[in-house]
């Protein structure tokens, strides 16, 4: 199965696309994914960026658009904590589905 099968067959737009299942379904590396993802992006896919909680590991609700959205703080509703937010640790790159 390719990334786009795989895309069509289990995701509607509005979605939430995480490399990571992506990577476990269609059985290639998450580098591979994130190739795959990006190759598709303008067609069928928004690149999207999510926060991480440090402490819980929960994904904050909010997706920004580019990096310059991302918040310098948080809050996690799941831990109810507040964290600064680090880009290479809190935030990770998610795709939409168009």
């Amino acid at each position: 199965m390719t990334v786009e099968e795989f895309i069509n067959q289990f995701y509607k737009p509005g979605d939430t696309i995480f490399p990571d299942a992506v990577q476990r379904k269609v059985h290639i590396s998450k580098k591979k994914a994130y190739q795959e993802l990006e190759a598709l992006s303008p067609d069928m896919l928004r690149r999207v960026y999510m926060i991480r909680c440090p402490h819980c590991g929960s994904y904050l609700n909010d997706r920004y658009k580019t990096i310059r959205d991302i918040p310098k703080e948080a809050e996690c509703f799941g831990c109810d904590t507040e964290f600064p937010v680090d880009l290479g640790q809190n935030v990770i790159v998610v795709y939409k589905r168009k």
